[in-house]
């Protein structure tokens, strides 16, 4: 079937347009689909407000607008981890200001050591109160609690009135304008902890930073980095590094915020145990009691330590230490793994017992005597563990069942991808950039490819289920293929969608190409009669080419 200029400029904006999505439809759009319309539509809603953080920060405007990628990266890579939507701006704020902070840090030490090996004493710039106030602003803004900090950014940070903000976090306007005013003064206080005095902190107050205008160029400039960071082939640039650094902080804070958890729960277990009360009396004693005198709370602030650069040390200490911690852990059960799988190799299989040396005599001697055969049992198969090329990745599927595993050895990451058919076996097939699946069982509904620099899996629903339970892939480095019955699915790892295609006829069984099939580096083509499909591999899409239309 050809497909007629309409019907091709209508299929561009089969997917709808990004016009009138508020930020968090659009992050969902982005999050489900990889949408360019999309995220380009969040980088210009969201850029102004990330470019002032990470220049009140930076002082280069080249180290700005590397942070300002690498966070919108960071975007991209977290947008289905994301619980609330609708909190998107103080989220984005968060991630700019530690883009940004450790840009400034790694700026700082490359700087130290070119002084240090040309003999040169490195002499402090002086002292900015403007641009250290500016830089402090946002420290301390993300040092508030959340109900404050959250109406501070859409206010102060992305230009939003009160009732905006009410809107769209489904308070009363009264609740955004009382916590504003609770914030400032938190802020104020703080502030002038840190040495600056009222009068110049005075100016940020009541109205909005200025945000930062950011070029069409910039802007699209960070779009194109985003969507195309999954290349192996380039080297990384500072924005990844940056983006990749923040990402492994972002694990670690989790991990620390799981081990704190576990820590205290085998605490008050131990504490129980030692003092031989149930768990339910413990946490009953450990409740403040709403009787009790106020002036005993310790305020909020007095914790701070915002002031104490040996805070700042020893939570640097305890980064370090926990991620020391998560690849010794992740090398242990990876050991593990694999003495157990050695143990199971090593022992004895389980043997038929022998048949007895005198056979019964039979009571007729015009009998013979019956020989049972004794069925051998089957060599259980091996779970199939293997590490992807050139990656710290390792491919997990057990001998029988319905799943795969992609593990990231560095943080603990799992993907997973589970049939909601009935197959009963699966088996990888790896290539440089892609891992696709050989499915079988009685009921195979999906077909499926891993693509490594997005770290996801893709399924495909299939039109027509497999006649004989078995469906097999074709692997190149960059494309997947499947041809069940009439159906031939392809996805690409420039396109990152699924192409479906219905042939005229079957690709006849035991046959891995069909007929005026060719490919190159861009697309792939089949010709059936006076029908040529194209499919683009940087779009994911099959164009269909009428030869006699061209006469």
């Amino acid at each position: 079937m050809t497909m007629t200029g309409g019907e091709r400029f209508g299929s561009i904006f089969e997917g709808g347009s990004a016009v009138g999505l508020g930020p968090a439809q659009l992050l969902r759009r982005f999050a489900d689909r990889r949408d360019e319309a999309a995220f380009s539509a969040l980088v210009a809603h969201h850029g102004p407000m990330v470019l002032a953080t990470c220049r009140r920060i930076l002082s280069n405007p080249a180290d700005a607008d590397d942070a300002f990628q690498a966070t919108f990266l960071v975007l991209a890579r977290k947008a289905r981890a994301i619980e609330d939507p609708d909190r998107l701006a103080p989220w984005l704020h968060g991630v700019a200001r530690r883009v940004a902070v450790r840009s400034r840090s790694l700026s700082a030490r490359r700087r130290r050591v070119e002084t240090e090996g040309q003999g040169v004493v490195a002499v402090a710039p002086p002292p900015d109160d403007a641009r250290e106030l500016r830089a402090v602003l946002d420290e301390e803004l993300a040092r508030l609690p959340e109900k404050y900090r959250v109406p501070l950014v859409l206010c102060y940070l992305e230009g939003m009135t009160h009732d905006e903000a009410a809107g769209q976090l489904d308070w009363p306007v009264g609740t955004v304008r009382s916590r504003m005013a609770q914030a400032r003064d938190r802020l104020r206080s703080r502030l002038a902890r840190r040495g600056f005095a009222p009068e110049s902190v005075a100016p940020l107050f009541p109205q909005a930073l200025p945000m930062a205008a950011v070029s069409r160029s910039l802007q699209a400039l960070t779009v194109r980095f985003v969507l195309t960071s999954a290349s192996k082939t380039a080297a990384p640039s500072v924005a990844a590094l940056l983006a990749q650094g923040v990402l492994t902080s972002m694990f670690l804070n989790k991990v620390q915020a799981v081990a704190a958890l576990a820590v205290a729960t085998l605490s008050v277990a131990a504490l129980g145990v030692a003092v031989g009360q149930p768990l339910s009396q413990i946490d009953a004693a450990a409740k403040p009691d709403a009787k009790s005198s106020p002036a005993s709370k310790i305020p909020e602030d007095a914790l701070d330590g915002s002031d104490d650069p040996r805070l700042h040390l020893a939570r640097e200490k305890l980064d370090n230490a926990t991620k020391d911690v998560v690849i010794a852990q992740l090398q242990v059960k990876m050991l593990e793994l694999q003495l157990r799988l050695k143990a199971k190799e090593a022992a004895p299989q389980a043997s038929t017992p022998p048949p007895p040396l005198n056979p019964p005599t039979p009571q007729n001697p015009s009998e013979k005597p019956a020989v049972t055969s004794q069925p051998q049992p089957e060599q259980p198969r091996k779970p199939w563990i293997n590490a992807l090329p050139s990656s710290a990745k390792i491919l997990i599927c057990p001998p029988e069942g319905n799943w795969a595993t992609i593990l990231e050895t560095l943080n603990g990451v799992k993907k997973t991808y589970r049939d909601p058919g009935n197959v009963i076996r699966i088996s990888p097939v790896v290539s440089q950039n892609m891992v696709a699946l050989r499915l079988e069982g009685p009921k195979v509904t999906q077909v499926v490819a891993y693509c490594r620099g997005e770290d996801e899996w893709y399924p495909q629903e299939l039109k027509e289920p497999a006649l004989d339970g078995k469906i097999f892939p074709i692997v190149w480095p960059d494309v997947v293929q499947y041809r069940v019955g009439r159906y031939l699915y392809v996805f690409s790892n420039l396109g990152k969608r699924w192409g479906v295609l219905e042939l005229k006829q079957p690709l006849p069984v035991g046959q891995h190409s069909m007929p005026g099939e060719t490919a190159n580096g861009e697309c792939l083509m089949i010709t059936e009669g006076d029908i040529t499909h194209v499919y683009n591999y940087r779009s994911g899409d099959w164009t269909h080419i009428n030869a006699m239309d061209n006469q």
